[in-house]
């Protein structure tokens, strides 16, 4: 681990992609697996086939094992509502997965939320992975559904317990790009959404109206990081990297690549190898860049560690629909660390959730006292049981790696819905942004 003095001399940019509802086990159980990586370092997916000691039963009590199976669409999302999630913690065994998805879904011999993802389908993921720092204890920040969580990571605190299924505006909080504004840093929202420049950059702050003018003034299009990365300009201090949400992509009959089920996976791969290729393609400005790619949740997906103790109340001014506290961390997520600054191979098994980026945000730009303006972040931080770390804890290196992967590909997708999405809350407003705009500009 670097000192704070030293992520201040190293690091000028620090870059944030959080995809949607995968757990670790899902994306990188693999790492640990005998039968493709069989790492020792990674508490991943040790035992193979019906070996496995951590199977999880139906209804009638037959078990269930995590299998490798191709990728594609899902038949369906998966339950991840907070009282969901309850149910598949169970206080701590880690076995309700099954009887969750039985509740609403059907099962078969490899039913989904055992499902896990070979390199084989995730070649960006796997070669980032095998090549960095692989987080293999992050939690989401609270076990609940995408918007709290994504709240935490950009608050430290959420005034809503569950995804609206209505389309609701949230509630104002002080966010990471409010504080680095204020300080009067540089930051820059990229979104995914070259074909729908005219109706505005499609980014999940729309459902914050305090963020509209962060994303007017701050959003730019995916296609345009890797010109803007390689011009003379100075790098931004932060960047905000969104996929193509499917909430929106549905609205206009296309798809996503955030991974939210029922997405394959392959989608979310291409959009992290164009990511990693922008931003290593200006030597200089990657050897000071620290890209930290996470998910908001587990979306239904089993894991196997248990989540540790952490209470947390209803805040003022909350819209929870359940007025009790959380008393977990929510799921283990898929979490990697890419940069210079780590190295190869390498594991880090410091306790993380989403707090953990705001720790990094003001352990290099801003000053301690700066942690107690994002809710949660300190007390976690100062938690005597279960002290939440910042992600510079995964930085070990002071002379930065001149390697870079080259020849990444994309994997083969299966093309065509097995269902319709719904239209989220999300995509209502989005409908309703495109609506709105003068007919010339659709």
């Amino acid at each position: 681990m670097i000192s704070q003095d030293q992520l201040r001399g190293l690091v000028d940019t620090i870059v944030v992609v959080m995809l949607e509802n995968r757990s670790f086990d899902h994306m990188l159980g693999f790492l640990s697996h005998p039968a493709f990586d069989g790492r020792t370092d990674v508490d991943g997916l040790r035992l193979q086939s019906n070996t496995f000691d951590a199977g999880n039963p139906d209804v009638a009590g037959n078990l269930y094992y995590p299998t490798a199976t191709p990728d594609g669409y899902l038949p369906t999302d998966l339950p991840h509502s907070r009282a969901q999630i309850e149910t598949e913690l169970r206080g701590g065994a880690m076995d309700g997965f099954i009887k969750t998805y039985q509740a609403t879904q059907s099962i078969d011999k490899s039913p989904v939320p055992m499902r896990f993802n070979r390199p084989l389908e995730i070649p960006i993921t796997a070669a980032l992975a095998r090549n960095n720092t692989v987080c293999d204890r992050w939690f989401a920040a609270v076990p609940a559904d995408t918007q709290p969580n994504r709240l935490m990571a950009l608050s430290g605190e959420t005034l809503i317990d569950a995804t609206p299924d209505s389309l609701t505006l949230f509630p104002t909080q002080h966010s990471v790009l409010d504080y680095l504004a204020k300080k009067s840093l540089d930051f820059e929202i990229y979104v995914d959404a070259q074909s729908i420049r005219d109706v505005g950059v499609p980014s999940n702050l729309l459902l914050m109206p305090s963020q509209w003018l962060h994303v007017i003034e701050h959003g730019h299009v995916l296609d345009s990081l890797a010109a803007n990365w390689q011009s003379s300009y100075r790098a931004p201090q932060f960047i905000y990297c969104e996929p193509f949400y499917n909430d929106f992509a549905t609205v206009l009959n296309q798809h996503g690549n955030c991974n939210h089920p029922p997405l394959p996976v392959g989608y979310g791969e291409d959009f992290l190898r164009r990511v990693y290729v922008a931003l290593t393609s200006n030597p200089a400005k990657w050897a000071r860049t620290v890209l930290v790619i996470c998910y908001d949740e587990h979306g239904g997906f089993f894991d196997h560690v248990p989540p540790p103790a952490m209470s947390y109340a209803p805040p003022a001014g909350n819209k929870w629909t359940i007025q009790s506290p959380f008393s977990t961390l929510g799921v283990r997520i898929p979490g990697i660390v890419v940069s210079p600054l780590v190295e190869a191979g390498s594991a880090c098994h410091s306790l993380f959730d989403h707090t953990s980026i705001l720790q990094l945000v003001v352990e290099r730009f801003g000053q301690p006292d700066d942690l107690a303006q994002f809710g949660q972040a300190l007390a976690r931080k100062t938690d005597a049981k279960n002290p939440v770390q910042s992600l510079s804890s995964a930085l070990t290196r002071t002379t930065p790696r001149a390697d870079v992967l080259s020849g990444l590909v994309s994997p083969t997708v299966h093309t065509g819905f097995a269902t319709t999405p719904a239209i989220s809350a999300l995509g209502k407003l989005f409908s309703e942004v495109i609506a709105a705009k003068p007919a010339a500009a659709k």
